[in-house]
């Protein structure tokens, strides 16, 4: 491969659509979740357990009971992918499109599993 459709060829891997969607990951046993969403779900998976199994998650709880019961304790569920309407993302007006679709599914998400509390690893949301 010449090196302009090696460049060429790079640059259309780095705008293109990776797996997005909406996710949980829930504890087997108690039936908790912790809801996100993400542009790249395989990406923030990784990075999910990473922080996790080592210790540094911004989430406590879901801290503890990782560290207490271990990773395979939790199952990882993809709730809703998002499908793009284009190949690839062409500028940040397109970024900002799928972050703000996603926000709300996760909105959806978090509404309809209400994972609060002892139901989940989230803050209840103050009334607005």
């Amino acid at each position: 491969m010449k090196p302009e459709e090696r460049k060429q060829a790079g640059n259309l891997y780095a705008h293109s659509h990776r797996l997005m969607g909406v996710y949980g990951l829930k504890h087997k046993q108690s039936g908790k979740w912790f809801i996100a969403s993400a542009m790249n779900v395989e990406g923030k998976r990784n990075g999910l357990y990473f922080t996790l199994n080592m210790g540094g998650h911004i989430n406590k709880r879901l801290s503890e009971d990782w560290k207490r019961d271990g990773e395979d304790a939790f199952e990882f569920h993809l709730l809703e992918e998002l499908k793009p309407e284009e190949e690839y993302v062409a500028n940040d007006e397109d970024r900002k499109k799928y972050v703000s679709r996603l926000k709300k599914l996760e909105e959806q998400w978090l509404n309809k599993l209400q994972p609060y509390e002892e139901n989940g690893y989230h803050n209840r949301p103050a009334d607005k």
